[in-house]
């Protein structure tokens, strides 16, 4: 009995140090954004092409199915369109507000499931499930509201994005449920590169038809574009997927609340981003509302809610 607990201890260690290296390791997404040198749509695009044979890698070598029919496809394209969306808008955001403050924004889709939990099953949702919106709301207020008027256009825009983001990103987890095969063996590395690979067409026909130029600046930016797709977008999520099978999931949230938290470390240290008491206030109760609204699941979604940062 001894020795079986003693696994038991090993092995939820073992998950919750993948968890933390996976959040870690997303991270860097915005950072990557910020220093690739490239529009917002380009830097997408290259996350999705490298990410996405990266993920393809890791299904071949699972052996997972790649093709599930034509009515998961088409779920598939659905959440395409809406994760492309997300990443355009999401990147957008980074340049006009920094790395910090555009992921805690992206973070606010946890309410939107939440809001979609009360909707549709009102009994899965707690009290204090239902108080971390507001919550939020008040720790955004000390982050920008209390200053909004002294803001400039490209700062409210900015603003503006990140939680637009956080609308597309919801949504895109909300069809994530339904681009698994109803019967048979869920394929999640498949799954999402089939995914990535959409988003990435969906990428370059909106470059094209808009005139934008694919090319890659520089060296730099190519090193930068390539660690952003494998490591946030193939390795990361390998990661994550890995620790939420061996973490009891009253924790995933908890775990995973680094990363945003770790994004806005970063934006205070890498970029110089200027900051005072009450914005610091702000952003600790706004995570901590983050982390309230997704620690309680209710359905399936809410559960990937929990375990699926921003980016």
């Amino acid at each position: 009995m001894s020795a079986e607990k003693t696994e038991e201890e090993h092995r939820v260690a073992r998950g919750r140090l993948t968890l933390l290296a996976g959040a870690t390791m997303i991270s860097f997404a915005a950072v990557f954004v910020k220093i690739a040198g490239v529009p917002p749509a380009i830097s997408a695009f290259y996350r999705m092409l490298f990410g996405g044979l990266g993920l393809l890698s890791i299904a071949l070598l699972r052996r997972e199915r790649l093709w599930n029919g034509w009515r998961t496809f088409g779920w598939q394209v659905l959440a395409a369109l809406l994760f492309a969306g997300d990443l355009t808008i999401w990147h957008r955001s980074i340049l006009l507000v920094g790395p910090g403050l555009a992921t805690l924004l992206a973070n606010f889709q946890v309410f939107l499931l939440t809001g979609v939990d009360l909707l549709l099953r009102p009994g899965r949702v707690g009290r204090l499930r239902i108080l971390s919106g507001p919550i939020a709301l008040f720790g955004l207020w000390l982050i920008v509201g209390y200053d909004w008027s002294t803001l400039d256009a490209n700062a409210q825009l900015g603003i503006g994005l990140g939680l637009l983001t956080a609308v597309f990103y919801g949504s895109y987890i909300l069809t994530l449920p339904k681009t698994q095969p109803a019967k048979g063996k869920k394929s999640h590395f498949a799954n999402m590169t089939v995914i990535s690979l959409l988003v990435m067409g969906m990428l370059a026909g909106g470059s094209l038809v808009e005139g934008v130029s694919l090319e890659i600046p520089g060296a730099q930016s190519f090193v930068v574009l390539l660690a952003y797709g494998l490591l946030c977008q193939a390795l990361g999520q390998l990661l994550l997927y890995k620790g939420r099978l061996l973490v009891e999931p009253s924790l995933v949230g908890l775990l995973l609340l680094l990363q945003p938290l770790l994004a806005y470390v970063w934006d205070l240290t890498l970029f110089a981003k200027p900051t005072n008491l009450r914005e610091l206030l702000g952003a600790a109760i706004t995570l901590f509302a983050i982390w309230l609204g997704s620690k309680v699941p209710g359905p399936r979604y809410s559960v990937k809610a929990s375990g699926e940062p921003r980016e």
